[in-house]
């Protein structure tokens, strides 16, 4: 095993990792997103992959979320691994399980985005009617769960990778699984169904310092209690 980190060492890298991660994800996620709304989205909706009446996202703009997790999250698992490579052994599984991960919290937070909360709605006879919050409710609730569960994957693919050398990294997937959650219940007021990608992009920007700080203090606090 390498020389271990500080307490506040290790915080900080994998802060600093974290958060470098989106940034590169970004510039690096944006671009492969216009590649997925105007070439993979298209080329699936017209092959029958997917409906409109089945995503919230619609086709398109789902193959867009698609690419750009995928790159957001080898972005992150990446950096994060210069701090996870001197935690444990099995390091090298780090980035795979972190795109696999954050590729669905992704898709799932923007599924919910892109939920109706509240206010007028059109209807396919070209008519308009007042939807209130309560006859969105249950979609909004299962929507939410499948972003919980999202974080319970990703918390759980790293946790494997983990286990060994940190026995009792256990409640790493319920940091991740809570601050999933934290971030559904938060989205649905904040954005209200009435998302474009570059909305999904601030939210995101607003969340992965969040992400980062607390999921630095837990990696920290389960070193010790290891």
């Amino acid at each position: 095993m390498k020389p271990q980190l500080s307490d506040v060492g290790l915080w900080w890298r994998w802060v600093l990792c974290t958060i470098s991660g989106f940034l590169i994800g970004n510039v690096f996620g944006i671009p492969a997103s216009l590649l997925g709304l105007y070439f993979l989205g298209p080329t699936l909706q017209s092959f029958g992959f997917c409906r409109q009446n089945i995503l919230a996202t619609g086709c398109v703009i789902f193959a867009a979320i698609l690419i750009g997790a995928i790159v957001f999250g080898v972005a992150i698992g990446y950096l994060q691994w210069f701090v996870v490579r001197k935690l444990t052994k099995r390091s090298s599984w780090w980035i795979l399980a972190s795109t696999v991960g954050w590729t669905v919290v992704a898709i799932a937070l923007g599924e919910l985005a892109y939920m109706p909360v509240s206010g007028v709605i059109g209807n396919l006879d070209g008519s308009f009617e007042e939807v209130s919050f309560l006859v969105h409710l249950p979609a909004l609730a299962i929507a939410t769960v499948w972003v919980a569960f999202s974080g319970l994957l990703l918390g759980g693919l790293q946790w494997l990778i983990l286990r060994r050398s940190l026995p009792r990294s256990l409640w790493w997937i319920g940091v991740n699984v809570g601050l999933m959650l934290a971030a559904a219940i938060a989205m649905i007021p904040i954005l209200r169904g009435e998302t474009r990608l570059l909305s999904l992009l601030f939210f995101f920007m607003g969340f992965l310092p969040i992400y980062a700080v607390v999921t630095g203090a837990a990696i920290v606090k389960i070193r010790h209690s290891s």
